[in-house]
């Protein structure tokens, strides 16, 4: 099996396709190919998109995204599910930039969650009032996230 992480996911996604004959040529990863297919396609994999982490370490950018993934999922695990029955559809964008540490990625995540959950809650308030036939007065959001 091939040692580098990048010609292990290929590997497997050859085999993945059911391809069975995948001859490692490649010992040490200096000489293409790094492996051969059905005896007659030599296959190198080479990596297209290198980033640079905080230490200033090439990595993958899968691997800089996946303690950001941990990080979402740990958070939103702590927080629970939101009121009133509702699901909720979390989307994060990485830019490809360093991420700071974690506790605090963790502070912000946890930031954004609970206000959307303010905003969430205050508008099933809202809803429920309306219902009731009570009377409705506008929120102001700002003094709701800004407080003085």
């Amino acid at each position: 099996m091939s040692k580098n992480y990048d010609e292990q996911r290929a590997r497997k996604w050859i085999e993945s396709r059911g391809y069975t004959d995948i001859r490692d040529l490649s010992v040490d990863g200096a000489d293409p190919p790094d492996f051969v297919v059905d005896g007659c396609v030599g296959v190198e994999v080479r990596r297209l998109m290198w980033m640079t982490d905080a230490n200033r370490k090439n990595q993958g950018a899968e691997e800089i995204e996946r303690p950001l993934e941990e990080t979402v999922g740990d958070v939103l695990d702590a927080v629970g599910a939101p009121p009133g029955g509702y699901s909720v559809q979390v989307t994060c964008g990485f830019l490809g930039v360093s991420l700071p540490k974690r506790k605090i990625t963790e502070k912000q995540i946890k930031r954004a969650v609970d206000e959307y959950i303010c905003m969430l809650n205050m508008a099933l308030r809202q809803a429920r009032s309306r219902r009731a036939g009570g009377h409705h007065r506008d929120t102001n959001w700002s003094s709701i996230f800004n407080p003085s």
